[in-house]
């Protein structure tokens, strides 16, 4: 969980959200990882937030996306870059481990 503008959310992901956020930037999740060593490019970033951000009040309902990147903007200036990075990374590996496994 995370705070931005006194609201608490958290990203949580689910194999229809993935395929929302991949089409959204136009590729895999794991390879915009590997490609740019975990340094993900700010669309990328606001992409993951507009359609994996829940409210912690409300966690079965997803946050509108046109919300989700005003509260991706919000955490980029009070959290910062790398914290939203670590985030994204963290939220995926603990929802969709299968991503990161290798055999």
């Amino acid at each position: 969980m995370f705070e931005v503008n006194g609201k608490s959310y958290k990203l949580h992901y689910t194999e229809g959200r993935l395929e929302l956020i991949e089409n959204k930037i136009g590729k895999s999740v794991v390879s915009d990882f590997i490609k740019s060593d975990g340094a993900l490019p700010i669309a990328t970033i606001k992409s993951h937030f507009a359609f994996a951000l829940v409210a912690e009040d409300d966690p079965d309902v997803f946050v509108k996306p046109k919300d989700g990147m005003a509260v991706a903007s919000a955490y980029l200036r009070e959290h910062g870059y790398a914290a939203a990075c670590d985030l994204i990374a963290t939220s995926l590996e603990a929802d969709m481990g299968f991503l990161f496994r290798a055999n």
